[in-house]
């Protein structure tokens, strides 16, 4: 996962903090301090796709040609994301926190959702806070007034989010990279089909895609140091 470098000044420097779950996936609760680089580790079916998930998720609320009704659909729907033992609390909740550049600036998006009874995602809680103040609260009075308003949230609308759209525009920026894909070289190449000197990480043991994506953490015995 990678940011573009074309960041606009109010969005360059800031990283995720912090990433607060409830009923994400295969997720009853999660709260994940995260640093500049993190690592996530474990065995197939384990959830870590679904983790990465999330950052997508939020750039998909946020891109333009998405929205937070897409983005959700593209998932197949509130009752495909929660997890499946969320009954009597259905929520599904998300907090990411921003750390800002050398400023110290800090901010928080949270978004809590439910399916209401025709299966639409409906929003529950939008909150933003910049610096220690709250400057989104919803629901708040026009929604109460019209609840279709709770289908969209106000961080994908451009005539709203004028004091936050800086979160939106680090949203949007987010980018997600499938290392299935990475390619590694091999011998087996020819003149004349060059791509064939290639083979993908699946077909190499563990530790030579150490080696190739991470040079000089193995040593001679194939431990693994940290670095």
């Amino acid at each position: 996962m990678t940011v573009n470098d074309r960041r606009t000044q109010e969005t360059k420097g800031q990283r995720f903090a912090r990433l607060y779950l409830e009923n994400w996936r295969n997720f009853q609760k999660a709260d994940l301090a995260l640093q500049r680089r993190v690592f996530l580790i474990g065995p197939n079916a384990s959830g870590k796709s679904n983790l990465l998930d999330v950052f997508r998720f939020l750039h998909d609320i946020v891109v333009v040609g998405g929205g937070f009704q897409q983005a959700v659909k593209k998932r197949g729907g509130v009752s495909a994301i929660r997890r499946l033992a969320a009954r009597k609390h259905p929520d599904i909740v998300i907090r990411a926190e921003l750390a800002g550049d050398k400023a110290g600036g800090t901010a928080s998006y949270e978004l809590r959702f439910k399916q209401d009874s025709i299966s639409r995602p409906v929003i529950g809680k939008e909150c933003v806070i910049k610096n220690g103040k709250k400057i989104l609260s919803r629901p708040d009075d026009d929604d109460k007034a019209d609840p279709e308003r709770l289908t969209q949230t106000y961080l994908e609308q451009v005539n709203v989010n004028r004091e936050f759209r800086d979160i939106a525009e680090f949203f949007s920026s987010v980018r997600y990279l499938h290392e299935v894909f990475l390619l590694v070289p091999g011998k087996e190449g020819t003149e004349t089909n060059p791509a064939s000197s290639f083979r993908t990480a699946p077909n190499l043991d563990s530790e030579k895609v150490i080696k190739v994506m991470f040079p000089g953490c193995c040593t001679g015995d194939g431990s693994l140091v940290a670095r």
